[in-house]
This record gives C-alpha cells, structure tokens and sequence, in this order.
C-alpha cells in the first residue's frame, strides 16, 4: 500500500499531538493550578481545531482557502499563534511582578522572556523581522540567548521548577525547528519538486505553534508555584490578555497599502496587465535602496497556486536616452500575500 506524502505528513501531525497531549496530561497538567490548567488546555484545544480545519478543509473558494491555510498571514492560524505567542509574554510579565524579592535577579530573567516572546508574537502577525536582513540568524542568536539565561537560572532554581525549565527549552526547540529547519526546506522548491513534499509547511506550522503552547505551560507552571492560588483578578486578567492583544494587533495593521495611498506615501498606480494583474502602487522605501510593488490578480481565484510562474522584471529608464540602465527580475513571493481593505488580494514584493 502506498501513502502520499500529505498523508504521511497528516499522520506526522497528528502522531505529534496525541503524543504532546499524553505527555502534557501525565506528567504537567496535574502540576498546573486549576486555572492554570483551564487556560492551557482551552488554547490547547483551540490550536488543535485550527490546525484539523487548516489540514483537511476542501475550501470551497479562494478566499476560504486563504482564512485557514497555516502558512499565509493575516488569517485564522496567524491570529490565534500571536496570541499565544502574547500570552506567553503576559504570563513571564506576570511573574517577574509578581515574584518581588522572592526571584532577586531571575527577575531580570523573565523579563526578557516577555519581551522575546512579544517581539516573536508581533513579528507572527505583522512579518515586521520578515524583510529584515540575517532574519534566520537574528532569532538564531536569540534563541542561544535564552536558552543560555534559562539553564543558567534553572541550575539555581530549586528542584521542583526543573521540569518547567526542560517543558520551556523544549518547546523553545520544537519552534526553532520548525520556523528554521523546516521552513527552509519549504522555501526550497527543488526539495518540492523532487520529494513531492509541497504541504511540508502544514508540519513546519504544527511544530512552531505547539512549541510555543509548551511554553505557555512552562511558563503557567511557573506562575502556580509562584501564586498558588491566584485571585480573581489575576484570574480575570489572563483569560482577559487575547481580548486585548487582538484589537492592538488589528489597529497596528502595518501593511496597508490603501491607507498609504492615501496619505501620500505610496505613489499610487492603476497599470492593468493581461491576465487581470494590476499594479496599485510603488513605494521607496529603506533610504531610497528598495521598491515596493504591490500588485494585485484582481480576484480571489488568482489565490495560491495561481500565480506560479508570475515573474516581475523592473527597470529605470533614462529619461533622455530612453535606454534601461538597471534592471531587476524576480519570481513573485506569493509568501508576501496581503488581504488589503475590502479583502482584495494583494502581493506586496520587495526588489
């Protein structure tokens, strides 16, 4: 009996959470405070719906497709991994507020936890770090970073708090080889085209959000040999933290190409190609070095897979010889996907 590989990477998904789960019911949720183990469980669960939804839904349009595909942004998936991502953050602020005198200096510790996880929550939904030059390498740099300062406050920690420490590193380790190793054989099209492997993403996507759940545990753990019993308020407090890191999230909306037509920082363009592509605009951006193209297929039925083979080739014109005297060709980064207002599809590419 042959299997294809998307139903082997199905079976690797779901093999990793049935195993993630056991483990988590066995040997760390009976450790967690009742709310504690609410919350995790509840985004537990919730991740596990999007995930089944995004690996076996037969979208019956373009525009559904890309609300629960895992691997584009600005959709379902996207949301609920930056608030996890968030939560995780609130939670380490929580304890370096909370623990006071009790963690001296570890409180040090925690707080560039929060401030890790915040910079990975923003950059999951916004692509802030996406463009930056040596992505790969920055996280790289502070992932040793925190797991260097996690083993060295884990070995001055009293025992109990260890298996919190290895639940963080672990999950630290699921994320990084999902966004790095992974991603980069996704990104690798020749991987794709002899393995045969194109929904590789569905498992890089898998690892990276149930990774960083760990590390919602980790740090749930920690938090309930800190308080105990937590009061009602803190309570409120952390079932209230995803209600209002969506609407920052929403209001942040760093890529708008519209809103910047508008207010002059776009030159704005109306260049309809054959096929139905259309330029919407041209924007200079990082002191003048790139150009930013945005352009858009017109419908939702140009999603995905549509646009293979779409290529751009960019040249500045000599106004007075007329002649091309730099030019640039690209393949469209159907990565760089964008839902603009009004929910119409536009592909935003650096050159």
């Amino acid at each position: 009996m042959e299997f294809s590989s998307e139903a082997l990477i199905r079976a690797a998904i779901i093999l990793l959470y049935a195993s993630v789960a056991a483990l988590a019911h066995r040997w760390l949720m009976p450790r967690l405070s009742p709310t504690a183990k609410l919350l995790a469980g509840l985004w537990l669960v919730a991740q596990t719906l999007v995930i089944a939804v995004g690996i076996f839904i037969q979208p019956a349009t373009s525009f559904d497709a890309w609300l629960w595909r895992l691997n584009l942004e600005w959709n379902i998936f996207t949301t609920l991994s930056s608030t996890q991502l968030a939560l995780v953050a609130a939670v380490a602020l929580i304890i370096a507020w909370r623990g006071g005198s009790r963690l001296g200096w570890r409180r040090l510790y925690f707080l560039l936890l929060c401030l890790v996880f915040l910079l990975m929550a923003y950059d999951e939904y916004t692509l802030l770090l996406e463009k930056a030059p040596n992505r790969d390498r920055n996280y790289i740099f502070i992932g040793i970073a925190v797991v260097a300062a996690t083993l060295v406050v884990a070995s001055r920690a009293r025992r109990p708090s260890w298996i919190w420490y290895a639940c963080l590193l672990t999950g630290l380790a699921m994320s990084a080889a999902g966004g790095l190793l992974i991603d980069a054989l996704c990104c690798n099209r020749i991987f794709e085209v002899i393995a045969g492997w194109s929904e590789l993403y569905q498992l890089e996507e898998s690892l990276e959000i149930l990774g960083a759940w760990l590390a919602l545990v980790a740090a749930l753990g920690l938090l309930t040999q800190l308080v105990a019993s937590p009061s009602a308020r803190l309570r409120r407090s952390l079932f209230a933290f995803p209600a209002l890191w969506l609407p920052l999230l929403f209001l942040s909306d760093p890529i708008d190409p519209v809103s910047r037509y508008a207010d002059g920082a776009t030159s704005a363009a109306e260049v309809e190609y054959a096929g139905g592509l259309r330029l919407d605009g041209v924007l200079l951006e990082r002191q003048g070095r790139h150009i930013s193209l945005f352009i858009s297929p017109g419908r939702w039925d140009s999603y995905g897979e549509g646009l293979a083979g779409l290529g751009y080739s960019i040249h500045l014109i000599d106004q007075v010889s007329a002649e091309s005297v730099l030019s640039r060709d690209r393949m469209a980064q159907r990565r760089s996907f964008l839902p603009s207002p009004g929910y119409r599809p536009v592909y935003r590419q650096w050159l």
